[in-house]
């Protein structure tokens, strides 16, 4: 629902907007770490699938996400809302480095392989 209705997609471009409020960019940080926390592979996938859609490369998509959510950071003034985006932002790090740690595994082996 948050795809076909394009909200996703709004909630991650008002992220780079400069003209935003601060109180609405700290409502929107939260809308996604929710998603995040519930379950991180959903929101990576929400992000590819938004990227498919408008065109764009993936990782380019997810590397503004997650630079946008520390640039608007600040802007999350109450405690509960920032450790809401923390957690968020953390659930997400974590299946990302996770993966990447596959990837790293991997070539670790084939190195070790060939030596």
């Amino acid at each position: 629902m948050l795809l076909d209705s394009g909200i996703f997609q709004h909630v991650i471009t008002a992220l780079d907007d400069d003209k935003a409020s601060g109180l609405v960019l700290a409502s929107y940080l939260e809308i996604l770490a929710r998603i995040a926390m519930i379950d991180p592979n959903v929101f990576l996938q929400m992000v590819a699938e938004t990227a498919r859609r408008g065109g764009r490369d993936e990782a380019k998509d997810l590397e503004v996400v997650l630079d946008a959510i520390w640039r608007n950071f600040d802007y999350v003034g109450e405690a509960r809302m920032r450790k809401v985006v923390a957690m968020g932002a953390g659930a997400l790090l974590t299946t990302v480095s996770d993966s990447l740690q596959g990837e790293w595994k991997g070539a670790d082996d084939r190195v070790i392989k060939i030596v």
